[in-house]
């Protein structure tokens, strides 16, 4: 997690601070379609939690289908960076990976 900017000077904050107990995180994610005429279709809220002593995230397995993987960073000027994207198809205790171009 990180602080946007500096309260004093408005700078931008170069460093980034562990989870505090009582800071509210929005769990989102980006959806895209898997048609080529479309781009970014919104994003899909799972959820929001305060960060507290006991607060957890658990691994689950992943329901049969496929699945575009990517990272998106938004930094504090609301810019979006990419990462390389990946396509991961899961079927039953089956996984397998694809590159994509």
């Amino acid at each position: 997690m990180y602080q946007r900017s500096d309260e004093k000077t408005g700078m931008a904050s170069k460093t980034a601070r562990k989870l505090q107990f009582g800071d509210h995180l929005e769990l989102m994610f980006p959806i895209y379609s898997w048609d080529e005429n479309s781009d970014y279709d919104g994003e899909y809220i799972l959820g929001e939690i305060n960060w507290g002593f006991n607060t957890k995230f658990n691994e689950v397995p992943l329901e049969d289908g496929d699945y575009y993987y990517m990272f998106v960073i938004e930094d504090i000027f609301g810019n979006k960076h990419y990462s390389d994207t990946a396509i991961i198809e899961v079927d039953g205790d089956s996984i397998w990976c694809y590159e994509t171009e």
